[in-house]
């Protein structure tokens, strides 16, 4: 196994088809000082879809940082989920507002090479849920169970639920 971690080069110009220009004491193409580097290995039966890996990455890149806080008085349980997403390797990406209406959008992704379905429960009341384009334009109506909606999340693509509160 082998990795390039930092790449430093000399600093040539290409001044026309043949000619290359060098400068020898201009050091603004190396990467100087000190790196820390992360990664992490995971051995794995089957395809990477099946172990998971794609979550696992997000999970090692982006640690939860968790900090305490004197005891509060508020309304919620001290256990509460504001929202669940199922689906085998279907990826949170965002929660928003949206652009032009006084609704809320949730952005989901499915890197793997399958079709699968997805399952979105939130923790809270909503009135109504549509699957909505890049520009937030309506184009299916989801049924609602009990705070539930499920919509096909295609192979590859990119998924924007509109919840109407």
């Amino acid at each position: 196994m082998a990795m390039g971690l930092v790449r430093g080069v000399r600093l040539r110009i290409p001044c026309d088809n043949r000619l290359w220009m060098e400068y020898p004491g201009d050091e603004s193409a190396e990467s100087l000082g000190e790196f820390t580097y992360g990664y992490a290995l995971m051995p794995h039966g089957g395809l990477w879809e099946q172990a998971g890996l794609y979550k696992e990455a997000l999970i090692f890149n982006t640690p939860m940082h968790v900090c305490q806080f004197g005891k509060q008085k508020g309304l919620l349980p001290l256990d509460k989920s504001f929202l669940s997403l199922e689906g085998n390797n279907l990826i949170f990406s965002a929660f928003k507002k949206a652009e032009d209406r006084d609704t809320v959008i949730i952005r989901m992704y499915n890197p793997s090479e399958h079709d699968i379905t997805g399952k979105l429960t939130l923790g809270f009341e909503f009135q109504d849920g549509f699957i909505v384009n890049m520009r937030e334009e309506r184009t299916e109506q989801l049924k609602v169970m009990d705070r539930t909606l499920s919509f096909p999340a295609g192979h590859g693509k990119i998924i924007s639920v509109e919840l109407v509160l």
